[in-house]
């Protein structure tokens, strides 16, 4: 009896380690989901592309593509006018909805943009882009005689 009042007393001394098994509880608070970037629409973009073929033909843009055939993708570099042209080559407006006879980018070009604006960071370097590009066209402008 006496031995179990004393390993009794020694219990009470020390305190209990954490067996092995054991995990420390964890409380998780709930938050609301961020909002999804929101891109423009495909129509905005085929506006902008085309007020850009208009001011800028020349501007080159290249792209990532895998070939048929191949799982490798290379870089694909053309005029803008050039992306145009290979999308008329294509006929695949009456496939997007379209009368035909209109000028509309390659959907590849629609897709990187769109992919572009979903990244927060790239987001926010198009826009410090077109910010600056903005101010420079008002600048020339005023410069104008």
């Amino acid at each position: 009896m006496v031995s179990m009042m004393f390993i009794a007393a020694l219990m009470l001394q020390q305190p209990s380690a954490p067996l092995a098994d054991q995990v420390e509880s964890v409380t998780v608070q709930a938050t609301a989901k961020p909002p999804p970037s929101a891109t423009l629409s495909d129509r905005v973009i085929e506006d902008q592309l085309n007020d850009l073929l208009v001011k800028e033909p020349d501007r080159v843009i290249c792209l990532r593509k895998t070939p048929t055939g191949t799982r490798i993708s290379a870089p694909l570099c053309q005029t803008l006018r050039g992306w145009y042209d290979f999308e008329a080559a294509r006929d695949t407006a009456a496939m997007r909805g379209e009368a035909g006879g209109g000028q509309a980018p390659p959907y590849e070009l629609v897709d990187l943009i769109k992919s572009r604006l979903r990244n927060p960071k790239t987001r926010a370097m198009a826009e410090a882009r077109a910010g600056a590009r903005l101010d420079a066209e008002a600048q020339a402008r005023a410069n104008e005689p």
